[in-house]
């Protein structure tokens, strides 16, 4: 280390380790060095970023596309250009597609921390759409794709999984579509391993059959009728086809909403939800977990998609995964009124920005911390007073969210 990149260090203040291991990754870091020394004032910016979300350190490594635009654009005042994965080609190398991701991953999480109106779900969406798409178009994959869970609903976050659900028409045989799912995910745990900040998961793997990464349009149909339990049936709410065909899509949503929502049931699925709760979260944490805990995302997920499944008509269920459109749909059509909406939409906007920037921090997954200094932290990223505001700010959320949970249980109740 030459004593100019010594002195340096000294403006990126605690980040100096992580700023300097990511510099030293470029593959012209004399020039970055030499840069910051002239430049301290974005030196400084730069120690203020690392600072706010270490965790993007490892995906920025390498990155010498990504870090030119840092150097010279002033990010905490302009928004990046967006960057998306359409322009990939089925010959670009494993590497490039990996690179490419992670700059437009990076792009999406820059843009989102520097301005309020950036919604960060929908552009993870958009991102890791395409390149679902790419990969079926590079591997010649005649499987269709949908997505799951919040990435389905466009609110996926920097910590989360892609729940896959993978069919195939009956025309294509069971091993061909296997071969396919599997290459498909192999090729996402290989962008993995170059550093590509995703990771999925495959669900509906029914019964004995839990090697099988695909079903035929007809298995799914089978499974409809003879073993799909509430919770598989309610998981589908939440299900959009990423790319494939029609028929599998009506096949999906006809299973989904294809049972009426009884007062059986219903008790069902409430008991479902109270065992997730408690055997999910730890007693410690149910007042913390921003994701499954009291009055968190999971009370809003539920809220929504319980009303979808008891007015499919009404809510036109299954025409929209956007969750703000399918909370906004339930306003429009006057199973909540517009300060429930409003509260609702609100929480969700606290409840994800604290989801996101916990794992940013390189603290807990969806646990606020306990640790007075942790949580100080997490309050100055989130632009709040301190731990106390933060506290309090999130108290009011989830009571708030719990409340209009319980009510909306005993509307659908009635």
């Amino acid at each position: 280390m030459t004593a100019d990149q010594t002195e340096i260090r000294t403006v990126f203040g605690s980040s100096s380790e992580l700023v300097s291991a990511w510099l030293d990754s470029l593959s012209n870091s004399e020039h970055y060095w030499q840069y910051c020394s002239e430049h301290p004032e974005v030196a400084d910016r730069i120690g203020r970023l690392i600072e706010a979300c270490p965790q993007i350190v490892p995906v920025l490594c390498g990155l010498d596309s990504l870090a030119q635009e840092l150097f010279h654009v002033d990010f905490e005042s302009e928004r990046l250009p967006s960057e998306g994965l359409e322009n990939l080609r089925v010959d670009d190398s494993v590497r490039v597609v990996a690179q490419k991701y992670k700059a437009a991953w990076l792009k999406a999480v820059l843009n989102w921390l520097y301005n309020q109106d950036f919604d960060l779900g929908p552009q993870f969406s958009a991102i890791q759409d395409q390149l679902l798409i790419h990969i079926k178009k590079r591997l010649y994959l005649d499987i269709d794709v949908f997505t799951l869970g919040c990435t389905g609903s466009f609110e996926p976050s920097t910590s989360s999984t892609i729940d896959l659900l993978l069919l195939a028409n009956d025309s294509l045989s069971l091993s061909a579509a296997n071969s396919q799912a599997k290459d498909l995910v192999e090729f996402v745990f290989g962008l993995q391993r170059l550093g590509a900040p995703l990771s999925v998961n495959v669900r509906f793997r029914p019964g004995e059959r839990q090697e099988q990464l695909c079903q035929s349009y007809s298995a799914f149909k089978t499974y409809d009728f003879d073993g799909m339990t509430m919770s598989e049936r309610f998981s589908l709410g939440s299900a959009r086809l990423v790319d494939g065909s029609d028929k599998a899509r009506a096949i999906v949503e006809y299973c989904a909403y294809a049972l009426p929502l009884t007062p059986e049931r219903l008790k069902e699925l409430v008991k479902i939800k109270r065992r997730i709760e408690t055997e999910e979260v730890q007693p410690k944490h149910v007042r913390r977990n921003v994701r499954l805990g009291y009055g968190g995302l999971s009370d809003i997920d539920w809220m929504v998609h319980l009303h979808e499944m008891r007015y499919p008509t009404a809510t036109k269920a299954g025409s929209n995964a956007d969750m703000v459109l399918r909370i906004k749909t339930l306003g429009r059509v006057r199973l909540m009124n517009a300060v429930e909406i409003e509260e609702l939409l609100v929480a969700r906007h606290h409840l994800l920005t604290t989801q996101n920037r916990l794992w940013l921090l390189g603290m807990e997954t969806d646990i606020l911390p306990e640790n007075p200094d942790k949580l100080d932290k997490l309050a100055k990223s989130m632009s709040l007073k301190d731990a106390n505001c933060l506290l309090q700010t999130h108290e009011h959320v989830i009571e708030g969210v719990r409340r209009l949970y319980l009510e909306s249980l005993e509307r659908l109740r009635a």
